[in-house]
């Protein structure tokens, strides 16, 4: 059967990121399922199973994303000529943190493949955890900074709308810029929503804030929902 969606879902597929996405979710539904099942003392054999499966896709996503470094490294490149000195700052920032936090988590593979047993492995995995944090930090102010200058974008279009309107003219180039500045300002909203709880979870992790484990593999789950949601409306 071929349809629209089912060719969407495909080519959805065939992006790094989207499958990025989806198996992260799966990951992060067999972490809940863990942190549940052990609430309830469920048995050593089924823990074990849903273990193998989590770190098994968890392996599968850091050997996907082995080059990644190389790519935040060329996002800097890219940064570096932003001519907003702000925005400039924050993308610069977010691309070196997540260079260095995308470096720590090839190393972490090694160690976690079983190639090589690293005995530093808990230092490097709390300094990933430190500058996957600063990489969102810069992110969402980045975003929250966009979101401002949309906000002033569509009251300027509104104004101009109105105006065309007093003088019983139809301007459809003002009224095509206000959907897409609408549609600017949902993505941007869905975004910082989406970093928040990343956040939480991170900050948890770190140990600065006390959340459950089952109540972190939660916020986990609906994050990455919204992230494959975000990648797919960016996508099509």
């Amino acid at each position: 059967m071929n349809t629209p969606t089912i060719d969407k879902i495909i080519v959805f597929m065939n992006t790094a990121g989207g499958r990025d996405n989806v198996n992260a979710t799966v990951q992060m539904f067999f972490r809940f399922l863990i942190q549940y099942n052990e609430s309830y003392k469920s048995s050593k054999k089924l823990l074990k199973f849903l273990n193998c499966c989590s770190s098994n896709i968890g392996n599968g996503r850091k050997f996907i994303k082995l080059g990644a470094p190389i790519q935040s490294m060329r996002d800097m490149s890219k940064a570096m000529v932003t001519k907003d000195q702000f925005l400039k700052f924050c993308l610069v920032g977010n691309s070196t943190c997540n260079t260095i936090n995308n470096t720590l988590d090839m190393i972490g593979w090694v160690h976690s493949s079983g190639i090589q047993k690293l005995k530093g492995i808990d230092l490097i995995s709390h300094w990933m955890d430190h500058f996957w944090l600063y990489a969102l930090l810069f992110n969402i102010a980045g975003e929250t900074y966009k979101l401002f200058i949309t906000l002033k974008k569509i009251v300027l279009v509104k104004r101009t709308i109105q105006i065309s309107k007093n003088k019983g003219e139809i301007n459809t180039k003002a009224f095509k810029e206000l959907l897409a500045q609408r549609k600017a300002r949902k993505m941007g909203v869905e975004i910082i929503f989406e970093q928040l709880l990343e956040v939480l979870d991170v900050l948890s992790s770190l140990k600065y804030i006390d959340l459950s484990p089952i109540t972190s593999s939660a916020i986990s789950i609906i994050y990455c929902m919204i992230g494959t949601h975000i990648n797919w409306t960016s996508t099509f």
